[in-house]
């Protein structure tokens, strides 16, 4: 009998490595309307994937074509090969000299990824696990993959899948080149690729083809290219002139991105003065501590946390840079942390200075409250 049934009752990533933990082989089918995706098991392992979109497959050779890897010409030329010897096209691509076996051996693990990381966003469906089945079989080149590791590595990053997805608000919308970033930062290999294809005309889905990176890791590049202002989001419809507003989310972060390089030439600032200016300006921009009482929001926001701070008011100090992460953290995400440790992933906080507090988010998020374990609490609305 075979195993099937509803996404409903059970999740994708649970059916995964409940046929991974068994060591089955055969082929796990999941459909979604007019949507179907297939995974070829080996012994528990991952040995093939397809996906269906509107009764249509996007095979290897298709992708090759789109990211530029394959031109059209040289793909008609392997075609007519194929049919005049019947060679399966990876042994044929191999034998031609445009990919080594190693490469397309890691170019199918990519794609097979790629699957695996969009089917783990399905919250609906249904499933079916054929036993003894095999997705390929004529084949040339082999792949055995763990199921437990790609499906971690898929969860992974689905995590940020719904905010980047807020973000870039669909596959339609084209992207221009900004001309001067608000931040100057070395872009990555995969966020220059993308950057290099972004000329105005380009849909994010076009772009999603010509770069090769897959659609989750193109819509990060892109979204990172969003978040240095390297580039800007244009109307969906319209001349590449008229720009979109962007998401709330978007902006928020963009705000927060230009008050630190605000701050950071303030900062500078002062550094200069006080290698030039004698003791008694010296005196004026080093004053004392002040108290916890007399701490200010930009005092707060410019300390680093490197000096030393007198033992009777070091809890104060702590809880007041916390309670600041807190604040930048609902300015970026429109809400509170569901838990202090968020605050770490997200880069406002070290998790180590966290432990010593007790933290509750209130009120869906609009409110929470925060303690020392050993002092009083402090109640933010």
């Amino acid at each position: 009998m075979a195993l099937q049934g509803s996404l409903r009752d059970f999740g994708v990533a649970e059916i995964l490595q409940l046929i991974a933990s068994q060591e089955k082989t055969g082929i796990l089918t999941f459909t979604k309307k007019k949507e179907s995706i297939s995974i070829g098991f080996e012994a528990g392992r991952i040995a093939g994937a397809v996906e269906e979109r509107r009764g249509q497959e996007n095979p290897l050779e298709a992708y090759l074509v789109a990211s530029g890897r394959v031109s059209r010409e040289q793909m008609d030329q392997l075609s007519v090969l194929r049919t005049e010897f019947g060679i399966p096209f990876e042994e044929l691509i191999v034998r031609e000299g445009y990919m080594s076996r190693d490469g397309l051996s890691e170019l199918i693990r990519f794609k097979i990824q790629e699957i695996i990381d969009n089917l783990l966003t399905w919250q609906e469906g249904t499933y079916k696990f054929t036993p003894g089945g095999t997705i390929y079989p004529a084949s040339s080149i082999k792949v055995s993959l763990d199921a437990q590791a790609m499906t971690l590595e898929g969860m992974r990053r689905i995590d940020e899948w719904p905010r980047i997805e807020r973000a870039l608000s669909g596959d339609h919308h084209r992207f221009a080149r900004e001309s001067h970033p608000i931040l100057s930062l070395e872009l990555d290999a995969e966020e220059q690729r993308t950057l290099e294809l972004i000329d105005g005309r380009t849909s994010l889905e076009e772009l999603i083809d010509r770069s090769g990176l897959g659609r989750f890791r193109t819509y990060q590049a892109v979204y990172n290219l969003l978040e240095v202002g390297a580039i800007k989001k244009l109307a969906a419809e319209g001349p590449a002139s008229t720009i979109e507003q962007t998401s709330g989310e978007l902006a928020r972060r963009l705000k927060v991105v230009s008050m630190a390089g605000a701050t950071l030439v303030f900062l500078l600032g002062l550094t200069f003065l006080n290698v030039l200016a004698g003791p008694t300006i010296r005196m004026f921009l080093n004053p004392p501590a002040p108290s916890s009482k007399e701490t200010t929001l930009l005092g707060r926001l410019l300390s680093d946390g490197s000096g030393e701070q007198p033992a009777n008011s070091r809890e104060s100090y702590m809880q007041s840079r916390i309670e600041l992460a807190l604040e930048v953290y609902y300015f970026t995400y429109g809400t509170y942390p569901a838990e202090l440790v968020d605050l770490s992933g997200a880069g406002l906080a070290e998790r180590g200075s966290l432990a010593d507090f007790e933290y509750r988010a209130v009120e869906a998020g609009s409110a929470y409250t925060l303690a020392h374990r050993q002092g009083p609490w402090t109640v933010m609305q």
